[in-house]
């Protein structure tokens, strides 16, 4: 996209809500992210809009882990959206 000289108006993924989740993973967590991404535009550079986006409610699974520094995503994936 940039390459080719375009950019969106407006791109924020908001996270809503997250929740531990009964489900363990070795040396952490499993955490429910629900999170609302807001409808945006693709924006050539000419000014003209290529492509939008409604914005949708998105739903991740989230695994993390403990290490030495701190807490780390180990895996993450979209469930809904």
């Amino acid at each position: 996209m940039k390459e080719r000289g375009q950019h969106v108006n407006w791109r924020s993924l908001k996270v809503k809500q997250s929740q531990v989740t009964p489900a363990k993973v070795k040396d952490g967590y499993v955490v429910d992210v629900l999170a609302e991404d807001r409808p945006s535009k693709v924006i050539a550079k000419d000014g003209t809009v290529v492509s939008t986006s409604k914005g949708s409610k998105l739903a991740f699974r989230t695994s993390v882990v403990w290490r030495t520094d701190g807490w780390k995503v180990s895996d993450s994936k979209l469930v809904t959206g």
